[in-house]
């Protein structure tokens, strides 16, 4: 070891993949090459090389980790008792895990995305969306729906209310007897529709949908009646 300096050491530092995860046969995208031959006897299968080696799997998965844990931070956030999903482009695995009752959910400029809502929430706002689901369980509130368009809502147990406005394009899938109990408030919105499950597990879904056209006559009394354009098929 006197001639420590006559044999030079070189390590280098390889990044082969864009992510820094381990690849296939375990081995990381960190690599350490030695140069010299006194350091290639002295060091291939020792201790130290191992180690090195254990280090950049260590750092790599340190990496990986916080990369996922800003993925998971930035599709939700939650400010006070609002959980916020906002401005996502193509996103479908946007999960908020709802953990007290008068938590509320708003949903702004999605496109293209699938926001799933686990939990008894007090309510949903969907606004300035397109080409969106939202998938979600019990509400205590009401559900609303505004400036949107392509917009389909699941709504797997109680809902109590769901408001429709200025919106074109939006279908409603009723899961549960108790959801069937909903009042829908239409307003400025075309292309509504409700489906609920068939009357047997083999039957089809029913769609029925939500009249866009009106007509109003005057009444005996006076006052102007109001009643949807029922279209009889031939």
């Amino acid at each position: 070891f006197g001639s420590f300096t006559t044999f030079p050491l070189k390590i280098k530092l390889n990044l082969n993949r864009s992510d820094l995860f381990c690849s296939s046969d375990g081995v990381s995208p960190f690599s350490f090459h030695f140069q010299g031959t006194f350091f290639e006897r002295s060091f291939r299968g020792s201790f130290l090389k191992r180690s090195l080696r254990l280090v950049s799997l260590l750092i790599g998965l340190c990496f990986a980790l916080t990369k996922l844990q800003t993925k998971l931070i930035s599709m939700a956030t939650l400010t006070g008792t609002r959980w916020v999903v906002e401005n996502k482009k193509g996103v479908t695995d946007i999960v908020i895990n709802v953990t007290e009752s008068k938590q509320s959910v708003q949903i702004f400029k999605c496109e293209g995305s699938v926001i799933t809502v686990k939990g008894k929430v007090a309510s949903i706002s969907i606004d300035a969306s397109k080409k969106t689901a939202v998938i979600f369980d019990a509400i205590i509130s009401t559900v609303s729906v505004v400036n949107s368009a392509s917009v389909q809502l699941q709504a797997n147990d109680a809902l109590p209310s769901l408001t429709i406005d200025n919106t074109s394009g939006a279908t409603v899938y009723i899961q549960s007897a108790i959801g069937k109990q909903v009042e829908i408030v239409t307003s400025a919105s075309t292309e509504v529709n409700v489906v609920t499950p068939g009357k047997t597990e083999n039957d089809d879904p029913v769609e029925q949908p939500i009249p866009q056209q009106f007509v109003t006559k005057f009444a005996a009394n006076g006052k102007l009646v109001t009643s949807p354009v029922e279209h009889v098929g031939v």
